[in-house]
């Protein structure tokens, strides 16, 4: 038999009744496919060798120079072209890693790095006065490069700017010169919600990007005489209004792209104005936060994108590179939960543009840098790996896919008989529907057991899973092993006949035949939770050592809302 009977247990379990499952033989492979087309751009791995731990930033000073890399829990790391590693500063003494946001957050190399070897960094550090005690400073500070390869102590680290945190949500962190040699800093909200409405208030220093000048001769900074609110707030506010920005970068126009991490549904990306307010906490992104009504001053963002599509943006650049052509002049960015990167072009006068696809990476995108010469490399946050974005093959996901073109179903929307049916020892209540589950395996590969019982999918293995009510079929999941990838995750919606199911890109609200709500998933909710950093697919029978395919494996994934959750970061939604 291709399967044999398993059991599913626990010490206060009733004795497992004997079942016996699987097939006599193995069958034809079935010709049930992904929707992937060859991708025109990819993330290729950079030292592979290489790891750091959560990776926040990174940044290159100069084409000879290493990558530094911070790491949230305090370190500044360099990486070399040859994949040597050094430590440039350690901060773990002095950095307060405050809940999951918190950390060593932003780096900024100064315009006179070269003869100064100054480095600004942004971190979450403990509050040093009694009336703070028990919460803690966003802090901006200044580093020399001379202390290389030592523990920086508080004595040799020049704190710069230091705000004072009640609540441990939104720090923001980014760190930007601009054009004009002032340093910029992004500051998020500080509370959930930001029910006291300081990210529009001048007067307070959060929620907001902040203008300072750090190398005119004034310590720790001096204010720019224009900046907008010196006379009427606090005079380092620049523009306000802003949610938990946590990147931002210049363009060579001198354009100031921030990416503001949205609430419960939407993301944006602006360019910031001097002096103007950019929505929040009435808007998320165009869309107003409470009710249909709420104060418009008349900005947009230039991107939004529901969290259909990701969970938590991550900026980027305006691409000035050599590398992908079809890139140049577009500013480009990606989702940190999703993994997925677009691009729009930099100098449309259109607000919200409509964003290209560029990449699903299968990674989580806890920054995106420019290198000397203009290509981009991106930072995964699990698996502290670095990645060039690279050329790909081809134009990415087949759009106008349905299960029947890509051979999962035989005429009349049958499923393929060569799919091999298999169910699940502990399904999951799915507010009364009906699954169905099979697999796919291309031929002459298997499914292989690690000690512990847990499943080792090849590479092209496909997993469906089918949900109905009353007979009528409503949509099909399907994941799928991608060798580069790791497990990518689709969502097709069955039509009125059940002949055929559709590619969806969005997730979905369809109303069920009883008249109950259901929920489909967008891809960006599948691929939050299976991706290769999770280290092993989760759920539907390869997660747990109590999972056997083919008999009857654990289901441990929730029915239609996925929950988003995944190790500390340093991103909130």
């Amino acid at each position: 038999m291709l399967a044999l009977a398993a059991v599913h247990c626990s010490a206060d379990a009733p004795a497992p009744v004997s079942t016996a499952y699987g097939i006599d033989a193995r069958p034809e492979a079935s010709p049930c496919r992904a929707p992937i087309a060859p991708s025109r751009v990819r993330a290729s791995r950079l030292f592979p060798s290489v790891a750091f731990d959560r990776p926040t930033r990174l940044a290159r000073p100069h084409a000879r120079a290493p990558w530094f890399v911070l790491e949230q829990s305090g370190k500044v790391r360099t990486v070399d072209t040859n994949g040597d590693t050094g430590i440039a500063f350690d901060l773990t003494s002095v950095v307060l890693e405050q809940h999951r946001e918190g950390g060593l957050l932003g780096l900024a190399f100064s315009p006179d790095y070269a003869r100064s070897g100054e480095v600004f960094v942004s971190y979450t550090a403990k509050s040093t006065t009694a009336a703070q005690q028990g919460h803690f400073r966003f802090v901006v500070s200044r580093l020399k490069e001379s202390s290389v390869g030592a523990e920086v102590p508080g004595a040799t680290l020049e704190e710069v700017l230091s705000i004072d945190r009640e609540e441990d949500f939104h720090n923001g962190g980014a760190l930007a010169f601009g054009p004009d040699g002032l340093l910029y800093v992004s500051t998020g909200d500080g509370a959930f919600g930001d029910p006291l409405r300081r990210a529009p208030d001048p007067s307070t220093l959060l929620g907001k990007i902040l203008r300072i000048d750090v190398l005119g001769g004034t310590r720790p900074y001096a204010i720019p005489a224009d900046n907008p609110f010196v006379d009427s707030g606090r005079g380092e506010v620049y523009a306000t209004g802003f949610r938990n920005p946590w990147t931002m970068s210049f363009g060579p126009s001198g354009r100031l792209w921030v990416g503001d991490v949205g609430h419960f549904r939407w993301e944006e990306i602006d360019v910031v104005e001097r002096g103007q307010f950019y929505g929040w906490p009435d808007r998320e992104a165009t869309r107003c936060t409470v009710g249909d009504v709420c104060p418009d001053n008349g900005m947009r963002p230039v991107v939004e994108y529901s969290h259909a599509f990701g969970l938590a943006v991550t900026g980027g650049f305006e691409y000035r590179g050599a590398r992908i052509p079809s890139l140049y002049g577009r500013y480009v960015f990606g989702d940190f939960a999703s993994g997925h990167v677009w691009s729009v072009v930099a100098d449309t006068p259109e607000r919200p543009a409509k964003p290209n696809d560029v990449a699903d990476t299968g990674l989580f995108l806890s920054a995106i840098a420019e290198d000397a010469d203009g290509e981009l490399v991106v930072a995964d946050y699990v698996s502290g790996g670095l990645f060039a974005l690279e050329p790909g093959d081809g134009n990415g996901l087949e759009e106008t896919a349905t299960l029947a073109s890509l051979g999962c179903l035989a005429s009349g929307g049958a499923m393929d008989a060569r799919l091999v049916p298999y169910d699940v020892a502990s399904p999951l209540y799915s507010d009364g529907l009906d699954k169905r589950r099979f697999v796919s395996l291309p031929a002459s590969t298997h499914v292989t057991a690690e000690a512990d019982g847990t499943f080792v999918f090849p590479s092209g293995a496909i997993l469906l899973k089918e949900f109905s009510l009353a007979g009528r079929r409503i949509e099909t999941r399907m994941m799928v092993n991608d060798a580069s990838r790791g497990w990518l995750g689709y969502t097709f919606e069955w039509n009125d006949a059940g002949t055929d199911a559709a590619l969806l890109r969005e997730g979905k609200t369809v109303t069920l035949t009883n008249g109950q709500a259901w929920d489909i998933p967008a891809r960006s909710s599948c691929s939050t939770c299976h991706n290769k950093n999770a280290g092993k697919f989760s759920g539907s029978g390869a997660h747990s050592s109590s999972a056997r395919l083919g008999t009857r494996a654990a289901e441990n994934r929730p029915s239609s809302r996925h929950s988003t959750t995944w190790a500390s970061s340093p991103v909130s939604t």
